[in-house]
């Protein structure tokens, strides 16, 4: 046994982030002193070394599928559906090579949940795949939730005053107000074609410019005499004016709002609409969508979680129940192996 268990070969796919990086690299070498062979398939963002510290470790890479200057402009959750989608293809040529290199005695792939993309090859070659969860059971039960829900179960009602979709004109209860309108090139048609998160990124886009004009022209106006802008938080453009102009900003949250965040989500007691991501860094269809793709266990055999039972018993339970398939929590795994795999340079001038 302990013969065929030393030419079996494991593929780690690790999502090249600090958090993640680690924790897969420290499951790499408990599985590497259990006597299996490591092959770590990484893109070139943010590479692992293989130094001394990883000496029997086999590293290839997947030729870069997107570049990382992108990850910026297309944000994280773009960036990473992106990425995935264009990985696949990329990912099989890499296995087909490993398969041609090392035989078939392949254990199985273990990827990082949020490359997704690596199951496809796993099924392809009949090679078990399995997922690794680097957060808590937790975070990957609340996950499986988002998955579940449609985006718009989010929304607030949003009023955007002062633009051609929501303009109220100066009424008499308002005599003493100044109504200025913020020029924006949106068609009325976007207002139901768009949907509400699309309107109101775009909408931010738009007004972006727009804003700076009405504040400078209010200046020109009134003088420096401004105290601050107040602004509603869905309509965050504003914010970079008041910065431009050096000007004290304020942001409103309206008490709908804050009641729709206090309140339990439908059939997923105990979790609040305020446990789950909001439009700010991607729109919401583009979150639980990749939310969908990270929990989907597709074929794999089972999951692997940086946790242990005693902690997340109660999630690890609904886990279970969720995706039918063995959930391993083998954590932590700093306890089971060390892995120095900092991405940062140790700053020793201190």
């Amino acid at each position: 046994m302990e013969k065929i268990a030393e030419k079996r070969r494991i593929v780690l796919v690790p999502f090249p982030a600090q958090g993640h990086i680690t924790p897969m690299m420290q499951l790499g070498q408990a599985l590497s002193f259990k006597g299996f062979s490591i092959t770590v398939a990484q893109g070139e963002y943010n590479k692992v070394s293989s130094s001394q510290h990883f000496p029997t470790f086999q590293f290839v890479t997947i030729p870069e599928s997107v570049p990382v200057s992108q990850k910026e402009n297309l944000g994280l959750v773009e960036f990473l559906m992106k990425l995935n989608n264009n990985s696949e293809a990329r990912f099989k040529d890499c296995v087909a090579e490993l398969l041609l290199e090392n035989g078939n005695d392949f254990a199985c792939i273990i990827y990082d949940e949020l490359m997704y993309f690596s199951e496809a090859a796993a099924k392809e070659f009949k090679i078990p795949s399995v997922i690794l969860s680097t957060a808590s059971a937790t975070n990957h039960a609340c996950g499986c939730v988002l998955s579940k829900l449609n985006a718009e179960k989010f929304l607030v009602d949003i009023e955007v005053a002062q633009t051609k979709f929501s303009y109220f004109s100066p009424l008499d209860d308002f005599t003493d107000f100044q109504f200025i309108t913020i020029l924006e090139s949106l068609p009325e048609s976007d207002l139901e074609n768009l949907g509400k998160i699309l309107l109101a990124l775009k909408l931010n886009k738009e007004c972006h410019v727009g804003f700076k004009e009405c504040l400078g022209q209010l200046l020109l106006q009134h003088g420096n005499d401004i105290s601050c802008v107040i602004y509603d938080e869905f309509l965050y453009f504003a914010e970079a004016a008041a910065k431009e102009f050096n000007i004290p900003s304020v942001i409103f949250s309206t008490t709908k709002f804050k009641e729709k965040q206090d309140e339990l989500v439908p059939e997923f007691h105990p979790l609040r609409y305020r446990d789950f991501p909001d439009s700010r860094r991607a729109p919401l269809e583009s979150i639980t969508e990749l939310y969908r793709n990270a929990v989907d266990k597709r074929t794999a055999s089972s999951v692997i979680i940086n946790t242990s039972s005693c902690l997340e018993s109660s999630s690890l339970f609904c886990l279970q129940e969720s995706l039918e398939i063995p959930v391993c929590p083998i954590g932590p795994l700093h306890m089971v192996a060390s892995a120095p795999t900092s991405l940062l340079e140790e700053d020793t001038s201190c």
